[in-house]
């Protein structure tokens, strides 16, 4: 009929032009080959860049946690949003390699080799040491047995038992003439272990003539009269033990009563045959009495 050959007449050119254009938008397998690998020599031109930004910054944390090394202070290491990209996304951790590409019917996908990103431990340092550890400078009136046993309880702590973290944070707590000493120590001979340190240390500062100044404090070492018993006891009992060590309880015990406030050791019922913590509490007590009584 008239009408069917018009409207096919009329669509024909436009299938044919569609096709045509169809046909133009696809090119021979030589060119499609060459415009990929086009493409990929850009992708790992920008894979080298991303590279060598990603070396740098490995460069400044190392150097940065090298110099925490030496220092035995602690860094925060604070990144930028560019830096948490780089190091943080494991899609920009691609060693760049150029994968040439064959010409074949089928595509396959370009699988890059990728690295990992480790990170060397640091000391758990997490604020200035030297505000919260006993500091010790080798003055006469000081006592190293008392500062070690202090240091060792406060920075187990804080830094765990380990020789390394507690050679490096004693240094915090060193200053003036012991810290000179620490300094030329080393310079001498390798400390490697806290043990060594600790015998070191008390074989510098504790003294013949340190502990005889000591037994001179010890003797004229009183309770005072607003001095809380308790106090004078920790008191007491540090002196004793820098002085020996191995002080015998007994000894502590009377030298307890002995130096104890009068108007105390006058209502004193207990003798040298009770406990040290007895005679401590029962001393509590009687200060305690006195106190309401007044």
């Amino acid at each position: 009929p008239t009408c069917i050959r018009s409207l096919h007449e009329t669509t024909s050119p436009q299938i044919g032009q569609a096709t045509s254009l169809y046909h133009d938008n696809i090119l021979p397998g030589d060119n499609q080959t060459r415009i990929l690998q086009e493409a990929l020599l850009k992708l790992n031109a920008a894979l080298e860049r991303r590279d060598a930004q990603i070396g740098d910054l490995k460069k400044e944390i190392n150097e940065l946690r090298q110099f925490q090394s030496n220092t035995g202070k602690t860094t925060r290491i604070s990144t930028t949003p560019s830096m948490h990209t780089l190091i943080s996304s494991p899609k920009n951790l691609h060693t760049s390699a150029f994968v040439p590409i064959a010409a074949t019917d089928k595509s396959r996908p370009v699988i890059l080799p990728t690295n990992t990103f480790t990170s060397t431990p640091a000391m758990p340092f997490t604020m200035s040491l030297a505000k919260l550890l006993p500091n010790f400078s080798g003055k006469e009136c000081e006592m190293p047995t008392k500062f070690i046993t202090e240091f060792e309880i406060l920075a187990s702590g804080l830094v765990g038992n380990s020789d390394e973290y507690l050679l490096r944070a004693v240094q915090q707590s060193l200053s003036e003439t012991a810290l000179t000493w620490y300094i030329q120590t080393q310079q001498e001979q390798s400390v490697n272990s806290w043990t060594q340190f600790k015998q070191l240390f008390i074989r510098r500062f504790r003294t013949p003539g340190k502990i005889e100044s000591l037994r001179g404090r010890l003797r004229s070492l009183w309770q005072s009269d607003n001095e809380p018993t308790a106090d004078y006891f920790e008191r007491l009992k540090s002196l004793m033990s820098e002085i020996e060590p191995q002080t015998s309880t007994d000894y502590i015990k009377r030298k307890f009563i002995q130096k104890l406030r009068k108007d105390i050791r006058d209502k004193m019922s207990l003798g040298l045959t009770a406990s040290l913590s007895d005679l401590v509490q029962k001393a509590i007590e009687i200060e305690s009495s006195i106190i309401q009584q007044k």
